[in-house]
C-alpha cells in the first residue's frame, strides 16, 4: 500500500489521498483524528485504534500516548517524557506506552 484514502469529516465529505510517508503525527480529538502531514492537517472520523490497524504494515508508526501516533521518520530527538519532531512539535510519551515504544525504537537500529 503506497497511499491511503481517508474520508474527511462528514461536513466536507472529501476523500484525501495521502502518502503514509508524509504523515508526521496523528492526534485523537474526541471522535475525530487530526492527521498532520507535510501538506497540512485534515480531520477524519475514525478511531485511533482503527487507523493504527491500517498503519500497522508501516513499521515507522508508533503509538506513544493514548492520543498520539507519530512517524519515526520525523523524530528529531526523544527525552524522558517527550518526542521532539522535526516540525518543532513536542509530543508527550504516555507512561503506559514508554517502555514498548523505546524498546521498538532501540531494537530496530
Amino acid at each position: 500500500m503506497n497511499t491511503l484514502y481517508l474520508k474527511e469529516s462528514l461536513s466536507t465529505r472529501r476523500l484525501w489521498k495521502i502518502d503514509p510517508e508524509e504523515i508526521i503525527f496523528i492526534e485523537s480529538d474526541g471522535h475525530f483524528l487530526k492527521i498532520t502531514y507535510t501538506e497540512g492537517t485534515i480531520s477524519i472520523l475514525k478511531s485511533i485504534k482503527d487507523l493504527l490497524e491500517i498503519l500497522n504494515s508501516f513499521t515507522y508508526f508508533h503509538r506513544i500516548h493514548r492520543s498520539y501516533i507519530i512517524s519515526e521518520r520525523f523524530i528529531l530527538f526523544i527525552d524522558q517524557y517527550n518526542v521532539q519532531l522535526k516540525n518543532d512539535i513536542k509530543i508527550p510519551i504516555g507512561k503506559t506506552y514508554r517502555s514498548s515504544f523505546l524498546s521498538r525504537i532501540l531494537n530496530q537500529h
